[in-house]
C-alpha cells in the first residue's frame, strides 16, 4: 500500500479490500437475514467500534439523522402504511386527529431496522478507508482508471471534511 499502516486502531490497520468485502457482506446479510436480533447486534457493535475508533464527533450527525429518520418513518407509516386496514386494525394512539395504527408501526420498524444498522456500520467502515488506498485497490481489481478517478474525486471533498470534523482528541 502507499501509506504507512502504523495506526493504533483495528480498522485503520486494514487495507481497503477487506473493508469493502466486509461492507458487501453486511449489506447482503442485512437484506437476506431479515432478523431483528442481527440488526440490533450490528448497531451495538458499530456504536462500540465508533467509540473505540474515536469518531464520536461526526457520529453525532449520524445520530441526528437517525432520529429524524425514525420520526418521519414512524410518523408517516404509522398513520398511512399500505398494510393498514383502517376498519379492523387497532389504533395505538391519536395525535391532532391523526390515527396511528399498530400495523403501520410494525411496517415502519421493519424498514427502519434495515436502514439504521447499515448507516452505523458503513459510516465507520468508509470513514476509515484512505481514499488513495481505495483508488489503488480499485485499479488493482481491474476497474478502469477513469471510473476510479471519478469515484475517488467525488468523495474526496466529503472525506476530507469528515476526517477533520470527526476527530475527537
Amino acid at each position: 500500500m502507499l501509506q504507512e499502516r502504523n495506526f493504533p486502531t483495528f480498522l485503520t490497520k486494514l487495507t481497503p479490500a477487506p473493508k469493502l468485502w466486509f461492507a458487501l457482506g453486511l449489506i447482503l446479510a442485512n437484506i437476506l437475514l431479515k432478523n431483528l436480533y442481527f440488526s440490533i447486534a450490528v448497531i451495538i457493535v458499530s456504536v462500540v467500534m465508533i467509540i473505540k475508533e474515536k469518531h464520536m464527533g461526526l457520529f453525532k450527525l449520524i445520530l441526528v439523522t437517525m432520529v429524524v429518520m425514525a420520526v418521519s418513518m414512524y410518523g408517516i407509516h404509522g398513520a398511512m402504511a399500505p398494510v393498514i386496514d383502517k376498519a379492523s386494525d387497532p389504533v395505538l394512539f391519536q395525535v391532532f386527529g391523526i390515527r396511528y395504527y399498530a400495523k403501520g408501526f410494525a411496517y415502519a420498524s421493519r424498514y427502519f431496522m434495515r436502514a439504521i444498522p447499515l448507516m452505523c456500520a458503513l459510516f465507520l467502515i468508509f470513514l476509515s478507508i484512505d481514499m488513495t488506498d481505495l483508488g489503488v485497490t480499485m485499479c488493482k481489481a481491474g476497474i478502469s482508471y477513469n471510473f476510479v478517478f471519478t469515484f475517488v474525486d467525488s468523495f474526496s471533498g466529503y472525506y476530507t471534511a469528515a476526517k477533520g470534523y470527526g476527530t475527537d482528541s
